[in-house]
């Protein structure tokens, strides 16, 4: 993917990171990983670039599932090159090129394919494109593809194919290790040989990709959601059409049981006293989980990060993030925050980004079902 970038204009003041405002080396941001073995891959390729970056002093983004690519991947992005890169689990040896089907065969000698990651990466990456020319023509940019293979993968052959955007297929263990220089062999396949990106360019790509990272797990989400209703319903309907089909059995000695008991009522002429059922513990631990709303009226578009935890600086906020935890709502002017009653009780902590920083967590609270806070003015940047 060739892309062209301008914004030199917006990011000159940017181009060394401020030595007064230490920020992370490398920033790990986006919607986590589906799969365990993934999630911890990546903790090991953070962990190498962050070597790398302490030796080199440069900046790095890792920005999970930038694309709508069906199945966990990343976006790299540093002042030498962009990459994106997308974890396989086949095992066994693996054998492909640039066009058409790959094929493994297992350890146990039972052959299969499956799809082509150049031809998956490469469609992939025409959406970082279409996000990045949103920002301008300047200078070329080139997107580097990268398959990476985390399960016991005994070879891999693939051949090179004409030339035309870089691909590079790799175990997990050869994408961690290091030259000399500490440059893992991850960077070194996405490596340009020159200044691609400064660190103002960086952090505007960044953040959109992952504004699109967001968008789409969003998405997603509510697909699941519609589809677990759609299978309760049908569940629903299922089981009322077979209740109601036994009990056509049961209807006519259960009109005679109740014609009995009213008969023995009356005759017995014993009337007891209403006495309101008491409550048991499982109800009132249900009514104290009921879900409760917060509507966060604001003057303009702001991202949300919501968490029972204050943070008092950006590094703490950041690792917050990299780790998944409170929950982040996409730009708006209007934020919906749902919780259950007792954690809204006892309130949670809302930080907005505004002008590219985060601002201090501002205590959101109520005691009752649905609440609304109007906002106008934030906190000060977190330090």
């Amino acid at each position: 993917m060739n892309i062209t970038l301008s914004l030199h204009d917006r990011c000159a003041s940017d181009r060394q990171p401020n030595q007064n405002n230490p920020v992370l080396d490398v920033r790990v941001t986006g919607p986590e990983f589906s799969l365990e073995e993934n999630r911890m891959a990546l903790l090991r390729i953070a962990d190498v670039a962050e070597q790398f970056a302490a030796h080199s002093r440069e900046i790095l983004h890792l920005v999970r599932q930038p694309t709508s690519l069906g199945r966990d991947h990343f976006a790299v992005l540093w002042s030498r090159g962009i990459g994106l890169v997308a974890f396989y689990g086949e095992s066994g040896s693996i054998r492909g090129s640039r066009r058409g089907a790959w094929l493994l065969e297992s350890p146990a000698h039972v052959r299969s394919s499956f799809e082509n990651p150049f031809e998956t990466l490469q469609n992939a990456s025409k959406e970082l494109e279409s996000l990045a020319e949103r920002l301008g023509h300047d200078g070329a940019l080139t997107t580097s593809l990268v398959a990476i293979f985390n399960g016991p993968v005994r070879e891999i052959r693939v051949e090179s194919g004409e030339n035309g955007q870089p691909f590079a297929s790799m175990t997990l263990d050869f994408a961690l290790a290091r030259n000399i220089s500490h440059l893992p062999n991850l960077l070194r396949a996405m490596d340009q040989k020159s200044q691609a990106l400064t660190n103002g360019e960086m952090e505007i790509l960044a953040e959109a990709f992952e504004r699109n990272a967001f968008e789409h797990s969003e998405t997603n989400a509510r697909h699941d959601r519609a589809t677990q209703v759609s299978e309760v319903d049908h569940m629903s309907i299922r089981g009322a059409i077979s209740g109601w089909q036994s009990r056509r059995l049961w209807a006519i000695p259960s009109i005679v049981l109740a014609a009995a008991i009213v008969y023995y009522l009356v005759r017995s002429l014993v009337h007891a006293p209403s006495v309101p059922k008491p409550e048991t513990i499982q109800k009132a631990a249900q009514r104290s989980q009921a879900p409760g709303m917060i509507v966060i009226e604001l003057p303009r578009e702001v991202q949300l990060f919501v968490s029972p935890r204050m943070y008092q600086s950006r590094l703490e906020l950041d690792r917050a993030l990299e780790h998944g935890e409170g929950e982040r709502f996409l730009p708006a002017t209007e934020q919906i925050v749902i919780f259950d009653s007792l954690t809204l009780a006892k309130g949670v902590y809302g930080y907005f980004k505004v002008d590219n920083a985060w601002r201090k967590g501002k205590l959101l609270q109520t005691f009752q079902p649905a609440d609304t806070i109007h906002i106008d003015n934030f906190l000060g940047p977190l330090p």
